[in-house]
């Protein structure tokens, strides 16, 4: 490694600290880049649900961390469980019947959807457009 001396050498010492510094040049620690890459689900289990929710769903996949959320049709699902990189539980929320995409996200914002998706049956016995016979 060579060492610069006199003017040459102070000139990038400076420029590394100016490097290091926020708009009022003051010193700000440097941090390592986010590596964390997105979380991918290979499976899901089981598929589908109520459309009152509460049904606990399982996860596979890799790279699952604390703090990951998962939305069912846009709702957050409850009580998120990561028990490892590569497998978390989850409560589905109530929604409206039908086939909603399922996102997993990490805490840096790294999202996923999977490929299939949940479907929500309507289990209140109504049915709009049936026939009584």
């Amino acid at each position: 490694m060579a060492l610069l001396h006199g003017r040459a050498g102070a000139l990038l010492l400076a420029a590394a600290l100016v490097a290091c510094a926020d708009r009022d040049g003051s010193p700000v620690a440097a941090t390592a880049p986010d590596t964390q890459s997105a979380p991918v689900v290979t499976s899901f289990f089981p598929t589908q649900g109520t459309i009152s929710g509460g049904v606990v769903v399982t996860f596979s996949g890799v790279g699952f961390r604390e703090g990951t959320t998962i939305t069912f049709g846009g709702i957050f699902a409850a009580d998120v469980r990561v028990i490892s990189g590569t497998l978390m539980y989850a409560v589905a929320p109530s929604h409206a019947a039908g086939d909603v995409d399922v996102v997993v996200r990490n805490t840096n914002g790294r999202s996923t959807m999977t490929s299939a998706r949940y479907h929500y049956v309507d289990d209140t016995g109504s049915c709009a457009g049936c026939w009584d016979y």
